[in-house]
């Protein structure tokens, strides 16, 4: 099974007012888990999501939790309970999260500033990639989600799994360079015919080799016949 990447964007991170005044649901944490279209810079390698990415994820769907600083133990919401929910835009993954009641210095942390910045964890379903440019490109067309958080501390990205996939991509598809002028190039046909000529030649040299032994013994058998007495028969 392939790891869980995380990547986190520097975009918007709120506290929406709670649905109607004086209700007493909590207020809702809003913002962007994902933006499409932009290429991020991973180190030696740039990345982009394009629109629609998450389309599977949300449609399938992924149980996807809400947590804070990705931790298991803190959870925010869940997708599957309705306390968490994504969305498509154009700008890209659009989460909501009503947190519990508990979730007191959380909340104040996004209100106050102190926590800004989402992260979120996936694991790639469809990607393309492309060399062509001064860094190779990965871009994302299908994702499974596993969970959006709320950072303290994004991690800076780490690229051990995307590096990986650039080396299977770079092995499966792996070009020969076109010839140089004047050089041979082989064929499989090309090559089954060199090696019935090959065996030819074998054969050839069977029979070249055991030449000199018949004209050796041709050779002596004249020699007898040019030593040996005349015998005249009319006698």
């Amino acid at each position: 099974m392939k790891n869980i990447e995380h990547r986190h964007l520097p975009v918007e991170l709120r506290i929406a007012p709670a649905p109607a005044e004086g209700a007493t649901a909590s207020p809702v944490i809003e913002g962007y888990a994902a933006v499409f279209a932009t290429p991020t810079d991973l180190g030696g390698i740039r990345e982009v999501i394009e629109p629609g990415a998450f389309s599977g994820a949300l449609s399938r769907p992924d149980d996807v939790r809400a947590l804070w600083n990705h931790d298991s133990s803190n959870v925010l919401g869940r997708l599957r309970s309705g306390t968490l929910r994504l969305s498509e835009d154009a700008k890209g993954l659009r989460v909501e999260i009503d947190p519990p009641a508990s979730a007191v210095r959380e909340l104040e942390a996004i209100q106050r500033g102190d926590v800004d910045q989402m992260s979120f964890g996936f694991i790639v379903r469809r990607e393309e990639w492309d060399e062509t440019g001064d860094m190779p490109l990965r871009t994302i067309f299908d994702a499974e989600l596993f969970d959006v958080s709320p950072v303290t501390f994004p991690a800076y990205p780490s690229t051990e799994v995307a590096l990986r996939s650039l080396e299977m991509h770079r092995e499966s598809h792996v070009q020969t360079s076109p010839p140089e002028a004047g050089e041979e190039t082989y064929s499989d046909e090309v090559a089954d015919d060199e090696v019935s000529a090959v065996i030819e030649e074998d054969d050839a040299e069977e029979v070249i080799l055991g030449r000199p032994l018949f004209l050796e013994g041709l050779k002596a058998l004249q020699d007898m016949i040019e030593s040996a007495p005349i015998v005249d028969m009319t006698e």
